[in-house]
């Protein structure tokens, strides 16, 4: 099987890493030869285009010319249209494809909405780590409650309402991210600790607190984004305190981690008091188990060829 791969960006960009680059990774072990930077016309010779984000005037052209050809066109699609002209663009590439790919259920709930005899199907993210990074024990502190947010500078109002909690806890929260980008006048004068963000940071061994924050609830396009940071939080040793937003409840569920989960952030103290009567080590030791087999780049490309290819 020949794949031609069109995605947003190389593998600096983490959707295109993920769903394109870290996805097909192993491919030559099914039988599916890749092919990147290729013309569009030279896709007419494959069986499947998979395009990862990717929106133009040339590629909504060539999308219904393959089509035409019997070439199965793929869309993948983690993101919702900000401006109108996208919501238009990203219609006219899911008219266009035979199937779209999403990376959670609420999004597919979203696009199923708009259109309701298209097949989407979800695919989730591949795991956010090198092959050999290893998984991290849990990072539990017993000494006092300590928090750990990882993200984009922009993204930090996602848990501006959880600064109060913090005085209540006598905790502190330790912000990952660009500093550079920071509103530091915002946070000064609080129990926050600051820490520029480096690659896999996450899965190192430097002092990075034990609860991670994960809100997904906070404005009306967040609430379709993925599990993936709860999975990576979970390999890397944190534990999660997540929003009860739909792709979180469903993993929440299936760890058998429900009371973990928040519907505003005044739940985190009791939250808090909950999760320091039980023995993380034997939770993450299951749980680690069970996301590896399931976000594994095999595991999920597996699940690709047997329900999109």
């Amino acid at each position: 099987m020949r794949l031609a791969a069109f995605s947003l960006g190389d593998t600096a960009k983490a959707s295109s890493r993920l769903r394109s680059f870290y996805l097909f990774q192993y491919a030559h072990d099914f039988d599916i030869e890749v092919l990147r930077d290729i013309a569009y016309n030279k896709a007419l010779n494959c069986n499947i285009v998979h395009i990862q984000k990717v929106l133009s005037y040339q590629l909504l052209f060539w999308m219904p010319i393959w089509r035409l050809f019997h070439v199965k066109v793929i869309y993948d699609l983690d993101d919702q249209p900000g401006t109108f002209r996208a919501r238009l663009g990203f219609i006219l590439a899911i008219f266009f494809s035979s199937i779209l790919t999403v990376d959670s259920n609420s999004r597919k709930d979203y696009w199923l909405k708009i259109f309701k005899n298209k097949k989407i199907v979800v695919i989730p993210g591949v795991l956010d780590k090198k092959d050999d990074t290893p998984l991290v024990p849990p990072r539990i502190s017993h000494s006092s409650p300590d928090f750990f947010w990882i993200g984009h500078p922009e993204n930090l109002s996602s848990i501006y309402d959880f600064f109060p909690i913090l005085e209540t806890l006598n905790a502190r929260l330790l912000v990952c991210t660009d500093l550079n980008k920071v509103d530091k006048a915002f946070i000064e004068n609080r129990p926050i600790d600051l820490m520029d963000w480096e690659e896999d940071i996450a899965f190192s061994n430097k002092e990075l607190n034990s609860f991670i924050i994960l809100n997904h609830g906070h404005d009306i396009n967040s609430i379709h984004k993925s599990n993936n940071k709860m999975v990576l939080a979970i390999l890397a040793g944190f534990i999660p305190i997540a929003s009860n937003t739909q792709d979180y409840e469903l993993l929440a569920k299936n760890l058998n981690l429900e009371f973990l989960l928040f519907k505003n952030f005044e739940e985190i103290p009791k939250i808090y008091e909950e999760a320091m009567k039980f023995n993380w080590d034997k939770i993450f030791h299951d749980n680690q188990a069970q996301l590896v087999s399931m976000y594994s780049s095999k595991s999920v490309l597996n699940f690709f060829i047997d329900n999109v290819s």
